[in-house]
């Protein structure tokens, strides 16, 4: 395999850096709920939401509370699409905060926002199988060394870039990332393979004097971060993390031509692929 040159490193988050049950879901909503009622369980009963949603709904509390929130993603993505937006992303504290309201609890939607917050921070806590994948810090601190920046471009949360602190500590998440280069779905109210998402990351990159054509995209999705990458900044180069979290999108992808630059499975073959 040729090396890539490299003067940046753009990277997607969970599945890729992060790997948590949470994050790597993929599949039907039923198959969703199976993977978080425990931790909707305990957060109805941390957060006193029980009799509130007995009051709201027939179903079981964690039961109950897990469509609605669905319920309130699917209108939010409603709006954003007759707006014109293609793969919408929501702020996950607006979404809980309207979900509060439906139940009766009483505040400005500031205040219900932050109590959202409180409670989203709380159920993270929850996943405590939440760790960096095997050598991704020692293969980041590596191609640091080497003068290439190192930014994210993620569909991500407010909670994403605490989540990484921690987990690189905060000493080394400074030595590696460079928060200029950081775009945010959540942020921008749009996520991948949404073409802004990209257009933000080059034009972040220009202001940092780096070019799409000596800049390296990975992430663990065929659709989002390969395909994303690769049609709307052809110059740029993908690479796939086949972790355990990956996403083939075969169905998706029918019919496209999308071919990474590289496949890697381990970070540690990540330093030995970049020049």
């Amino acid at each position: 395999m040729n090396k890539i040159k490299t003067s940046a490193l753009l990277l997607d988050v969970y599945g890729t850096i992060i790997t948590s049950t949470a994050s790597s879901n993929d599949g039907p909503k039923q198959d969703s709920f199976k993977k978080m009622k425990p931790y909707m369980a305990k957060t109805v009963k941390k957060f006193g939401l029980g009799q509130p949603l007995k009051k709201a709904s027939r179903k079981k509390p964690e039961r109950a509370l897990f469509d609605m929130m669905e319920e309130e993603i699917v209108k939010s993505h409603a709006k954003s699409k007759a707006r014109g937006i293609k793969w919408p992303e929501v702020r996950i504290e607006k979404i809980w905060a309207r979900t509060l309201k439906r139940l009766g609890l009483r505040g400005s939607m500031a205040l219900l926002e932050k109590k959202g917050a409180s409670i989203v921070n709380y159920y993270n806590s929850l996943h405590k199988q939440m760790k960096l994948y095997p050598g991704c810090k020692n293969a980041l601190l590596k191609i640091k060394k080497r003068g290439v920046w190192i930014g994210i471009v993620s569909n991500s949360q407010f909670y994403t870039v605490p989540q990484l602190k921690e987990l690189f500590g905060a000493s080394d998440y400074r030595k590696i990332f460079s928060e200029e280069l950081f775009v945010r779905s959540y942020e921008e109210g749009f996520s991948k393979p949404n073409p802004k998402i990209f257009s933000k990351a080059v034009a972040k990159l220009k202001r940092k004097g780096l070019t799409p054509d000596e800049t390296v995209y990975m992430g663990n999705d065929m659709l989002s971060d390969v395909f994303g990458a690769k049609k709307n900044v052809p110059e740029m180069k993908a690479i796939l993390f086949a972790s355990d979290c990956v996403k083939w999108r075969k169905k998706e992808l029918k019919g496209k031509r999308v071919k990474p630059d590289a496949i890697l499975r381990k970070w540690s073959e990540l330093p030995k692929v970049l020049a």
